[in-house]
């Protein structure tokens, strides 16, 4: 396989990886402060960083295929010679571990952060609930549940 074409490319993939790790990143800063446009916007971005990686990755894929280094073992004995093809791809596989904490972490806020808005919307509508009062013939208003008392038929 060329190294010094499959160096280039990993260079390459390694910059937009540093990319999306900052884009990832700001996504957590956005969740933490419950900012939704910030978020959708993100969210865009990361998709065409995705995109865009995709596209630089297969280049270099289909160069390992060739030189039949498509498999892990395969790859790592031919890096085991190459200390630049080596330190290349180290690098890229750094960025790659940093970005999936990031989003493994995203994953874990958005989480959190969406059972705190459904937790927060029946806090809410519960006191709207009550807030109703009597209705126009002195009536509690029905709610929209359509639930029973314990006991009725």
């Amino acid at each position: 396989m060329n190294s010094p074409e499959f160096v280039a490319s990993c260079q390459a993939e390694l910059s937009l990886m540093q990319q999306l790790s900052a884009l990832l990143a700001e996504e957590q800063r956005a969740l933490l402060a419950l900012d939704g446009h910030a978020l959708q916007r993100l969210a865009m971005q990361k998709e065409a960083s995705l995109s865009e990686l995709a596209a630089l990755a297969a280049p270099r894929l289909s160069m390992q295929r060739a030189a039949a280094l498509d498999t892990p073992e395969a790859l790592n004995g031919w890096l085991a010679h190459d200390e630049s093809a080596r330190s290349a791809w180290l690098a890229l596989e750094g960025e790659l571990a940093r970005a999936r904490v990031y989003n493994d972490m995203n994953a874990t806020l958005a989480g959190e952060r969406g059972l705190m808005a459904e937790a927060l919307l029946d806090t809410l509508s519960s006191a709207v609930r009550q807030a109703e009062g009597y209705g126009r013939k002195g009536m509690v208003p029905a709610t929209l549940s359509g639930s029973r008392s314990l006991g009725s038929a």
